[in-house]
């Protein structure tokens, strides 16, 4: 797993013009420091303490960095589930926007935030920022991004709060035809495209029925009609 610790590390170092040298002397090797700078290794906990002790970091309190790593798994849960929970433990993440920033945590809060910002304006992140970090996430998190800037923009709040599940089904659709999975990828579209009838989302109907126009482009009918795969 990436760690985001290290490009912290790195910045504060230059910022406050110290040698990889003077900062690695009595923690580690100058080469080893630089690995953990450059996102090419992820070291112990006890050589992350002593490097952010030396630079002057705060370190996050490990009982808050726990309860921190469970609301961000939960918030991803219900969002992926459509649970109306998620306003609950978003507001309560929003509590700690200005602590993760020394935490292994700060990637995830970063993604958790883009997410945030479409159920509250309040929330002011670009995906370009958040996509600066993209080196430093692990598979999940990647695909978190992925699917947030394969379908960002795309959906209309509604007072129902119905956004939440289409913009779900939509995103997966997305990242399927991403993936190439074409038929897992049309299934999905149908199942939105139904669902954007019966709210009338006009623009949501244009949208969906682009991407299955898209999508049929790149349909090989040979092995579709081998498969025998029938849709009614």
């Amino acid at each position: 797993m990436n760690d985001y610790r290290g490009l912290l590390i790195k910045k504060q170092r230059k910022e406050l013009d110290i040698s990889l040298e003077a900062l690695s002397h009595g923690v580690c090797s100058p080469s080893y420091l630089s690995k953990i700078e450059n996102n090419i290794l992820v070291a112990n906990e006890d050589i992350y303490n002593l490097l952010f002790k030396k630079l002057g970091i705060s370190m996050m309190d490990t009982i808050k960095e726990e309860k921190i790593k469970q609301l961000l798994e939960l918030f991803f849960k219900y969002y992926m589930s459509s649970d109306s929970k998620i306003f609950k433990v978003m507001d309560e993440l929003l509590e700690y926007k200005d602590e993760v920033v020394s935490s292994y945590l700060f990637v995830q809060y970063q993604l958790f935030l883009l997410y945030a910002s479409e159920m509250n304006p309040q929330i002011n992140i670009s995906l370009a920022e958040v996509e600066a970090y993209y080196s430093y996430m692990d598979d999940s998190q990647r695909e978190y991004f992925n699917l947030f800037r394969l379908s960002s923009g795309n959906m209309e709040l509604s007072d129902n709060e119905e956004w939440i599940f289409i913009r779900r089904l939509k995103a997966k659709a997305n990242l399927y035809m991403y993936q190439k999975n074409t038929f897992a990828a049309y299934d999905l579209y149908k199942t939105c495209l139904n669902y954007a009838i019966e709210l009338g989302n006009k623009k949501l109907i244009a949208e969906i029925l682009c991407s299955l126009g898209w999508l049929c482009l790149n349909i090989d009918f040979d092995t579709f009609n081998k498969t025998g795969y029938r849709h009614h």
